[in-house]
């Protein structure tokens, strides 16, 4: 455990030394490769254009997420328990309509996971098939 210890502080002291250094080094890399990285960047981009632009239900639902977090820091709004189990901890608000930011269900976290892997147009990422 000591020597973890001793080898994490000697590698923050080694990187804070030499950053300047290797920060160079990077932009100077960068500088020479310019078009060559910005070519697999087009690639990539091309490949994979819908991880970066998304869907149009997905800026809904990131409209109405923020718009129930605004209204939740304003005060206009309280979490309230979980409408399943009661609970107060990790409650999340459930948009059954996204259209309507501040009608939501108050879910606990586990039920809420629950709810979307039923309702699979917007499945929870990372969770399961």
């Amino acid at each position: 455990m000591r020597n973890m210890e001793r080898k994490r502080a000697n590698d923050r002291a080694y990187y804070w030394a030499n950053r300047d250094k290797k920060l160079a080094y990077l932009a100077k890399y960068k500088d020479a490769r310019r078009e060559e990285i910005n070519e697999k960047q087009r690639e990539y981009l091309a490949k994979n254009r819908d991880k970066f632009l998304g869907r149009k239900e997905d800026a809904l639902v990131a409209s109405a997420r923020h718009a129930l977090n605004y209204a939740i820091k304003s005060g206009l709004v309280h979490k309230g328990p979980c409408a399943v189990c009661g609970t107060t901890d990790n409650i999340r608000g459930h948009h059954d309509d996204y259209h309507k930011p501040l009608d939501v269900v108050w879910l606990c976290q586990k039920h809420h996971t629950i709810e979307h892997r039923r309702n699979r147009r917007y499945p929870v990422k990372g969770k399961g098939k």
